[in-house]
């Protein structure tokens, strides 16, 4: 296993064909710098954009959820449940919405918070890989990554599901533009930014499904843990797809 620290789940999948190549050819190779995750181009975004996106969305102060008021360090008591998400039924959903099935999960994620004392103004962050930055990224072995908020009322009168699946939608089109955007440099200008940087993190946002091919064996990834869902299929409006 690899440390996020030395690659993400693309760069692992690149990791593995090249070991298998060292095995079938019987020599090491090395990537070249080219393919460094510093070598990787950052999309430009406009600060004064971001900063205008942000401070329309985030709440100024977000109330902190009741786990976090315990006393000290007390340790949570409670249960913990994994389960895999289906990813055909999240799409056949997403799709009747109109939107990206990666929006679809992270409106659930935030109602999902909204109803553990974080609301009624869910925060969660969005962790951006940056490798949609440019067609040559696919090669990439290591990954930056910029998480960066989406904030929504859950709570909000009248309002359904599919209204807040919509909103969230919008703003991670945003989101993607504002990927390389420093928030907390900003915070001075952004009343709710320093409580946005401690918001729970969500689903990684990836540029194609995570189906590496070795010889005649085709693999695929099933995440699992606290911000990760299983998902093999593809958004018919956008190459993107949750991990």
């Amino acid at each position: 296993m690899t440390s996020h620290l030395v690659t993400d789940v693309f760069g692992w999948y690149l990791t593995v064909l090249d070991i298998a190549a060292a095995y079938r050819d019987g020599a090491a190779w090395s990537p070249p710098p080219s393919v460094a995750p510093h070598a990787v181009p950052a999309s430009a975004a406009d600060p004064e954009a971001a900063v205008a996106h942000f401070r329309a969305v985030l709440p100024e102060a977000a109330p902190l959820p009741h786990w976090a008021r315990r006393a000290g360090a007390a340790p949570l008591r409670g249960s913990g449940r994994s389960t895999t998400v289906d990813g055909t039924r999240a799409i056949a959903a997403s799709r009747a919405l109109g939107v990206r099935p990666f929006s679809f999960l992270l409106a659930a994620h935030a109602v999902t918070a909204g109803c553990l004392g974080v609301g009624p103004v869910a925060t969660v962050a969005v962790p951006l890989s940056n490798r949609r930055s440019g067609p040559d990224a696919a090669n990439h072995r290591g990954v930056l990554v910029n998480s960066l908020p989406v904030s929504v009322d859950v709570a909000a009168e009248g309002r359904s599901f599919a209204d807040l699946a919509r909103d969230v939608d919008r703003q991670v089109d945003e989101l993607i533009g504002f990927e390389s955007f420093d928030l907390l440099r900003h915070a001075d200008r952004i009343p709710g930014a320093a409580a946005a940087a401690d918001a729970p993190t969500s689903f990684t946002m990836y540029p194609r499904p995570l189906a590496p091919r070795i010889g005649e064996r085709t693999g695929s990834h099933t995440g699992s843990g606290a911000g990760t869902c299983s998902s093999r299929c593809r958004s018919s409006s956008s190459a993107r797809t949750p991990n």
